[in-house]
């Protein structure tokens, strides 16, 4: 069977995100359309995602090969892929979680220590 590719670009930016571990949900619930976590620039090149009780710090780095992004359609008893991007760019989450209560401690303790350097 021979399937098409045809270049559609759909004008979107495409970025993977890696991180280590696996992501599970309760035993009644499927990962689709759950809400992962939330997704926060930083800096340029740095983000932070939530996910749960816990705090991922990443970086933005370029991928070593361009990845397509794809949409399979069947049309008419034929198989069409459509590229609908290129992917240059990931998000690695290559650091242990951080949990949100240790990171809310850390904030508190920074804020008394100035508070004590303006006193």
């Amino acid at each position: 069977m021979e399937i098409k590719m045809i270049y559609q670009p759909d004008g979107k930016d495409y970025v993977l995100i890696e991180f280590q571990g696996d992501l599970e949900c309760d035993e009644e619930q499927s990962l689709n359309f759950l809400e992962i976590g939330n997704l926060e620039k930083i800096d340029e090149k740095k983000y932070m995602m939530k996910i749960g009780i816990y705090d991922l710090v990443g970086n933005i780095v370029d991928l070593k090969e361009p990845i397509l992004v794809n949409e399979k359609v069947q049309e008419d008893n034929q198989v069409k892929i459509y590229v609908r991007g290129v992917c240059n760019k990931k998000i690695l989450f290559n650091q242990r979680p951080t949990p949100i209560l240790e990171r809310a401690m850390k904030k508190k303790k920074k804020t008394q220590e100035r508070q004590s350097l303006n006193a």
